[in-house]
């Protein structure tokens, strides 16, 4: 008799699992997506690069004139085949430009749309400072699609997505499997002041509305405008001033 109760419990037991677990199934499908929206599990995270390494392996070159705000260029010799290491160890932002490297990363596999950035931002018109780089060089060399922002226009900034020659193009989409990669390149351009900006990146991953923030290790990028400041550059092993209007 003893037994006969044990397996009567035991079938019991099994007829309720099965009915908890029919039950309770698809209401966890139908609460998955708002849980991954609370816990932010959208499954791609956002990598920033500033240096250009990776960057000169996409059709970009890197700025090579450099902004000190004290006035005064480093007094040692600049490393000649890292200008922008050696600025930026010292306290440099860039002139002219600044390029950034974008790499999103699919931890599953999943279509992602990427919207126009929104550009957080602020400015000094007059800034005080100096700005320095090599003798006879310049120019962006830049030949890759991207967003392109221009730190003069007014505030909202928005940016578009060109190519080499300033042609429209459709916004990136990508059908991303788990740890592909995906990359995407932006541009700040400034003629005049010291410009501070951030980006938040708007996607829409498998259907979530995804915002995605870009900054310089959770500071401002710096980008700041040639316009009204004394130039300094690198010749034949020494610093020299540079006549108005030479750059």
């Amino acid at each position: 008799m003893p037994d006969l109760v044990w397996v009567l419990g035991m079938v019991v037991a099994a007829v309720l699992g099965t009915a908890a677990l029919a039950l309770f199934t698809p209401l966890g499908r139908k609460f998955q997506r708002p849980w991954r929206r609370v816990t932010r599990d959208h499954g791609l995270t956002l990598h920033v690069e500033r240096r250009p390494d990776r960057q000169q392996l996409m059709g970009l070159s890197p700025p090579l004139f450099f902004y000190f705000p004290d006035g005064s260029v480093p007094t040692d010799s600049p490393t000649e085949t890292d200008w922008w290491g050696w600025a930026h160890e010292r306290g440099g932002s860039d002139v002219g430009f600044t390029n950034i490297l974008l790499t999103l990363q699919a931890s599953q596999d999943l279509p992602v749309e990427v919207g126009i950035p929104e550009v957080h931002h602020d400015v000094v018109h007059e800034p005080a400072g100096t700005f320095c780089g090599p003798e006879g060089v310049g120019g962006n060399g830049l030949d890759a699609r991207r967003f392109v922002i221009r730190l003069g226009d007014d505030d909202p900034i928005t940016p578009t997505y060109e190519g080499m020659m300033g042609e429209k193009h459709s916004l990136p989409r990508f059908a991303m499997t788990k740890n592909d990669t995906s990359e995407i390149l932006v541009t700040a351009y400034a003629e005049q002041g010291l410009h501070r900006w951030s980006l938040t990146i708007p996607c829409v991953v498998a259907g979530d509305s995804v915002a995605l923030k870009a900054n310089d290790d959770g500071k401002p990028f710096v980008t700041v405008g040639r316009q009204g400041l004394p130039l300094h550059m690198w010749a034949d092993g020494m610093w020299i001033d540079a006549p108005a209007g030479h750059y």
